[in-house]
């Protein structure tokens, strides 16, 4: 069956044979059923004697694409046309994002390539774009609405890791340490005063 808004290119190896003046046309044509969906007549002349030349067909269905198996007819008119490598190859468009700043370059609102806004599916009373954040002071994501388009571009517009990091650039606050022991890097403490033993006696 076909996939719609997917690209189906048919490659096909086409032969000329080596006698003089043995050539002719020939057609390459994709049917879904029994609908033609996209051919192409050629002759194999452009092809050096003996040798064969990669011709391509490409289609790319609608949204609601023709019933049926995909079909591929290769016809030779007159002499024979050799062919071989026959291959299909399908590509998927790239999806196209749109990428909204704040005035920190942090990504609070993502599109697609149509800036498409409509009601959000874990907040109806939103309506939004792909994805849509808030942020805190220091970083904090405030998410608004994610339909799960994996934006990694989030504070600042730095790419986020794997592994939630803090975004505080602050430095850490020491709180003094209650140990009497002396600083290392400071002077050594005098030495303790003697006790006397409660069994030294005076002469």
């Amino acid at each position: 069956m076909l996939q719609p808004n997917t690209t189906y290119t048919l490659l096909v190896d086409v032969g000329r044979r080596l006698e003089a003046g043995l050539t002719a046309d020939y057609s390459l044509t994709l049917q879904a059923g029994s609908t033609v969906l996209a051919t192409i007549r050629a002759s194999n002349i452009t092809a050096s004697a003996g040798y064969f030349q990669t011709q391509s067909l490409f289609y790319t269905p609608p949204a609601s694409p023709p019933a049926g198996n995909i079909t591929i007819v290769l016809t030779s008119y007159g002499p024979q046309v050799n062919f071989k490598n026959v291959r299909l190859n399908l590509s998927s468009p790239s999806t196209v994002h749109y990428y909204f700043s704040d005035h920190l370059g942090s990504t609070d609102l993502v599109t697609d390539a149509l800036g498409t806004m409509s009601a959000c599916p874990a907040n109806p009373s939103l309506i939004t774009g792909e994805e849509e954040s808030d942020y805190y002071p220091f970083g904090g994501e405030r998410v608004l609405c994610d339909r799960g388009i994996g934006n990694n571009y989030k504070f600042t517009g730095k790419e986020a890791t794997a592994k939630p990091v803090s975004t505080n650039s602050a430095p850490a606050i020491t709180r003094p340490s209650t140990d009497a022991s002396p600083s290392p890097t400071g002077p050594p403490p005098p030495p303790p005063s003697p006790t006397p033993s409660s069994a030294t006696r005076n002469r």
